[in-house]
C-alpha cells in the first residue's frame, strides 16, 4: 500500500505511514486515538495469524516436494544401476560365448549367445548376438539353424555386407532363390551389388501389357541381358522344362495367358511373369460419310468421319462394293460432278474383317457456258489432236469438281481405271475452262490446287 499523505510504501491495509499517523494523532482526541490503536493492533495480530498458516502450508509443500525429489533420485539410481548391470550382463555373455566358441565348445557358446540376445537392450546389440549365434551354427554344421538366426537378424535391418554375403551363400547351398531375392529387397545397394548380381535376374519383359485388344497381337519377350526364356500358354507355371522362347508369339482371338521365366548362366531362374491377353475381333463400325445424299450446285468435300485407329478405309465412286483393292481413303476428296454413288468400307488391318458398307448418292451440277458433261469430250478431242490418246486408253474420264485457277473456273477431269474392285484413280488429270471448253493438263500441287500446262 501507499501512504495517502506522503506516498511512501506502508504495510498492507495501512492507509498512512507511522510518521503521518503520529502527526494525525496530534490532531485527534485521546478517544479517537485509542480506537485507531485498537484497530491497528487487531489487523496486525490477524496478519501474524495468517502468516503462521502460510508458513505451515509452505513447510508441508516443501516436505512433499523434497520427498518426491528423493523418490525420483532413488528411481533414477535404480534404473541406471539396472541398465549398467544389464549392459554388463550382455557384454559378459558375449565374452563368455566367444571364449566357448574359441575352444570349440559350441553348445556352451550357443547358450551364452542366446542369453546375450535376451539381455540386449537395442536392435544393434541383438543383431550382433544373433549373427554370432548363426556363425556358431555354421561352424558346427547346422546350416538350417544358421539361416534361421541370420533371418532373425535380417528383420532388424542391420546386417553388414559380410553377414549378407554369408547368408546368400547359405541360400545358394539350399538353392533358395526366393530367400536371396527377398533379402535383396531390403539390402540391395551399391555396396552389396556384387553379392546379389548373379541372382537378381532381369525378369522377362513383354512388348504388350496385359489387357483387352481388338486386334491380333504379335508379342515379343525380352530380358536386359538376353537370358534364356521359357514360357507356357496353357496357364501352367513356367519352368526350365517349359517351351524355350525363340521368337515372337502370335496371340489369337480369345483369352491367352502367357507365363515366362528367365534362366541365367548360373542356372538360376527368375521370378515368373504372367500376362493375360483378351483379344476381341469385333466387326468395325459402319463408315459415316458426309455430306448427306442430295443434289448440289457447289462442289463439296466428301469425308469419312469415324475411321477406327486399327482400320483402313476404302471407297468406290461407281456404286461397286469396295474392298482392300479399292481406292484407299486418306483425306477428304472432291464430290464428283454429275450423278455418282459413293460406297465405303472399313477393314481391320490386323484381322482383315470388314465393316458393313455405307453408301451416299450425290448429284452435282455446276452452271457454265460449257457444261461439265462436255468436259470429258473436250479432253478426248484434244488428246486425239495431239496423238496422246494412249494415256487414257482403257480408262474412264470423269469431271470431278470445279476449281478456280488464276481468274477462271475450270472443270477438273480425272482419269480412272476399271478394276475388279471398281474404278481406281490412275493419276492423270486435266482442266477444262467452263466458259470456253479449252482443255489443259492439270497437276495437283499437293494442296488441292492445280497448275496448268498445255495439252
Amino acid at each position: 500500500m501507499i501512504c495517502r499523505n506522503c506516498g511512501t510504501k506502508v504495510e498492507d491495509n495501512c492507509e498512512v505511514c507511522p510518521i503521518c499517523r503520529a502527526k494525525l494523532n496530534e490532531e485527534r482526541s485521546e478517544e479517537e486515538i485509542e480506537i485507531l490503536d485498537n484497530d491497528w493492533e487487531e489487523f496486525h495480530l490477524e496478519k501474524k495469524k495468517d502468516t503462521a498458516k502460510q508458513r505451515k502450508r509452505k513447510l508441508i509443500a516443501a516436505i512433499t516436494a523434497l520427498s518426491a525429489a528423493i523418490v525420483g533420485v532413488v528411481i533414477l539410481i535404480i534404473v541406471v544401476a539396472f541398465s549398467s548391470v544389464n549392459k554388463s550382463a550382455f557384454a559378459s555373455q558375449i565374452e563368455k560365448g566367444e571364449e566357448f566358441w574359441k575352444n570349440a565348445d559350441y553348445k556352451s557358446a550357443i547358450t551364452a549367445f542366446e542369453n546375450a540376445v535376451d539381455k540386449a537392450e537395442d536392435d544393434a546389440s541383438k543383431s550382433a548376438a544373433l549373427c554370432k549365434l548363426a556363425s556358431v551354427y555354421i561352424e558346427s554344421g547346422d546350416d538350417n539353424s544358421a539361416i534361421f538366426y541370420y533371418e532373425e537378424a535380417a528383420e532388424l535391418g542391420l546386417l553388414n555386407a559380410e553377414d549378407i554375403s554369408t547368408l546368400v551363400s547359405l541360400y545358394e547351398k539350399k538353392a533358395d532363390l526366393n530367400g536371396i531375392q527377398k533379402l535383396a529387397k531390403t539390402y540391395s545397394s551399391k555396396e552389396t551389388e556384387s553379392i546379389f548380381e548373379k541372382h537378381l535376374l532381369n525378369q522377362p519383359v513383354f512388348s504388350h501389357k496385359s489387357g483387352t485388344y481388338n486386334e491380333l497381337l504379335t508379342v515379343d519377350i525380352t530380358t536386359a541381358k538376353n537370358e534364356q526364356i521359357f514360357y507356357t500358354l496353357d496357364n501352367t507355371s513356367a519352368t526350365q522344362q517349359s517351351t524355350p522362347y525363340s521368337g515372337a508369339l502370335q496371340i489369337g482371338e480369345g483369352t491367352t495367358i502367357v507365363r515366362a521365366v528367365a534362366l541365367n548362366a548360373d542356372g538360376v531362374l527368375s521370378d515368373e511373369v504372367i500376362t493375360t491377353y483378351e483379344v476381341n475381333l469385333n466387326v468395325p463400325v459402319t463408315p459415316v460419310i458426309t455430306p448427306e445424299t442430295g443434289n448440289y450446285l457447289e462442289a463439296s468435300k466428301i469425308t469419312f468421319t469415324n475411321v477406327p485407329t486399327n482400320c483402313k478405309a476404302y471407297y468406290t465412286i461407281d456404286g461397286t462394293v469396295p474392298t482392300q483393292d479399292s481406292i484407299e481413303y486418306t483425306k477428304p476428296f472432291d464430290m464428283i460432278l454429275g450423278n455418282h454413288v459413293i460406297m465405303a468400307v472399313y477393314v481391320n488391318q490386323y484381322t482383315g474383317i470388314s465393316s458393313p458398307v455405307a453408301m451416299k448418292i450425290y448429284d452435282l451440277g455446276i452452271n457454265g457456258k460449257f457444261s461439265w458433261a462436255q468436259a470429258t469430250g473436250s479432253v478426248m478431242n484434244r488428246l486425239q489432236e495431239t496423238g496422246e490418246t494412249a494415256e487414257v486408253e482403257g480408262c474412264t474420264l470423269l469431271p470431278v469438281t470445279v476449281c478456280k485457277i488464276g481468274t477462271n473456273d475450270y472443270y477438273i477431269v480425272k482419269c480412272y481405271q476399271q478394276t475388279d474392285a471398281g474404278l481406281k484413280e490412275k493419276g492423270n488429270a486435266y482442266a477444262v475452262d467452263v466458259n470456253t471448253g479449252v482443255a489443259f493438263r492439270a497437276q495437283d500441287n499437293g494442296n488441292n490446287e492445280f497448275n496448268l500446262s498445255g495439252l
